[in-house]
């Protein structure tokens, strides 16, 4: 292993494998990326002693950044059990929230130059059409077809043929400005699964009602935009017909399309919803999705079994701004846990009688994070005495992720047990990653007396 690779591997002990060593050694100072992450972390920042990249108790804890894309968010890369360089996730700065994004450099590239191809749907997000410079997607055509980046992308992600013909296929879509084929090819090719599916969500959802986006017709109406324009936005039929009737005129004075009752396309967004959640459901917009899904046709038992079972999952991990979930009672912090508590007469009894959810529905609204995360912090102490060191681990990680914490000097607790977990467990690059972040915020905030 080379100098630069092996400092960083030593640095967070963790085991680099040849891509990973080769993307510090050389790729990453060479390789001309075409999408809006394109300023490569270089070694000498990750082997600070306190990175300034690093945004402690924002960023994940087992996540340091790899690319930024000049605006403030990061691909970061995920340290796994195994003390690997596993999962890669967009972490956008405005919030904290996350989607994973591949599992090299490569896959994430590839997403992120697709991802430029996003059509308008009227939202303020970094990496949409609306919030780049008028020549930016000329300029990312024109770096698609560097034969560099083509032959990396190709050398990093081709195992076979059909592989070779999936990235021709992409590229050709994307010359063609055809975003919906390059997704699907994407996602056919078993590359960057999770945020190809929530992609298509958003279009299936968003796109056929983009014409309602923008402050006018809220305004006209005399709504609130949250929560009630919102819920609109995310499920069209919510809208009352005399309101949809005032939508249609006002759409028609504006010079814009109307919009149908059944112009989403709900069965493709579920679909795509139930095939994230049957490998993981620590991913809130998918829960949110396929749970609603189920709940808008009257299938309760269903939505109530989905949103149970994900009600796990992070709050920084709902896409609510892209998705329009935001408009849901935010007394519950979540969307499955607000609609368990629409459909509690639904709830079986295991669901009912289940600590967390009797935690949530027993909370005042003013007291819910810290009761949260206090319920996780206590968890994570007992498994620990107990000597269930991964279940530790993963109990002190949602008490700082989970809801979120009450206040930001409260990460130094939350990382501290991070540390002392993951050393127990044997996961060494775990704990020097969650120490490093400590180190940072440390370095922003010193502890009060008391605090470790």
């Amino acid at each position: 292993m080379h100098q630069p690779s092996q400092h960083i591997a030593d640095r967070y002990q963790i085991d680099l494998s040849a891509s990973w060593q080769k993307w510090f050694e050389i790729d990453s100072f060479n390789v001309p990326l075409a999408g809006e992450f394109r300023q490569a972390t270089q070694h000498n920042f990750l082997l600070d002693r306190a990175p300034a990249i690093v945004w402690p108790g924002l960023m994940l804890p087992d996540s340091l950044p790899i690319l930024g894309n000049e605006y403030g968010d990061w691909i970061c890369v995920r340290v796994d059990e195994q003390n690997r360089c596993g999962e890669l996730i967009h972490w956008y700065h405005g919030g904290g929230d996350w989607i994973p994004v591949g599992h090299s450099i490569a896959e994430a590239a590839l997403h992120d130059a697709v991802d430029q191809f996003r059509p308008r749907v009227g939202q303020v997000l970094r990496g949409a059409a609306e919030s780049t410079e008028p020549d930016h997607l000329a300029e990312v055509c024109q770096r698609l077809k560097s034969d560099s980046f083509q032959s990396w992308l190709t050398q990093s992600l081709s195992h076979s043929t059909q592989h070779e013909n999936a990235l021709r296929a992409i590229m050709r879509s994307l010359a063609q400005l055809d975003y919906w084929a390059a997704l699907k090819t994407l996602e056919q090719s078993i590359w960057v699964i999770p945020a190809t599916c929530c992609d298509q969500i958003e279009f299936v959802l968003q796109f056929p009602i983009s014409s309602m986006s923008g402050d006018e017709i809220w305004k006209r109406l005399g709504m609130n935009y949250e929560p009630d324009y919102v819920r609109w936005l995310f499920d069209v039929q919510q809208i009352p017909y005399n309101a949809l009737h005032q939508i249609q005129e006002i759409l028609h004075t504006l010079g814009r399309p109307s919009i149908q009752p059944h112009s989403q396309d709900w069965r493709t967004a579920e679909a795509l919803a139930l095939k994230v959640l049957a490998s993981r459901t620590d991913l809130a917009w998918a829960v949110d999705i396929a749970g609603w899904a189920a709940q808008r046709r009257g299938d309760f038992a269903t939505a109530c079994q989905i949103y149970f079972n994900g009600r796990f999952a992070s709050a920084f991990s709902n896409q609510s701004i892209r998705l329009r979930s935001h408009g849901f009672d935010t007394y519950f912090g979540k969307v499955a846990l607000a609609e368990m508590w629409k459909l509690r007469e639904h709830l079986t009894t295991e669901q009912r009688d289940d600590s967390y959810v009797q935690k949530i529905r027993q909370t005042p609204a003013r007291e819910l994070k810290r009761e949260i995360q206090d319920y996780w912090m206590n968890a994570g102490k007992q498994a620990m005495r107990e000597g269930r060191y991964a279940a530790a681990y993963d109990s002190y990680y949602r008490a700082g992720w989970d809801l979120g914490a009450q206040r930001m000097t409260d990460y130094i607790d939350i990382l501290s047990r991070l540390v002392e977990s993951a050393d127990a467990a044997g996961w060494k690059g775990r704990a020097a990653v969650a120490a490093t972040h400590l180190t940072c915020l440390a370095k922003l905030a010193p502890p009060r007396s008391g605090d470790f």
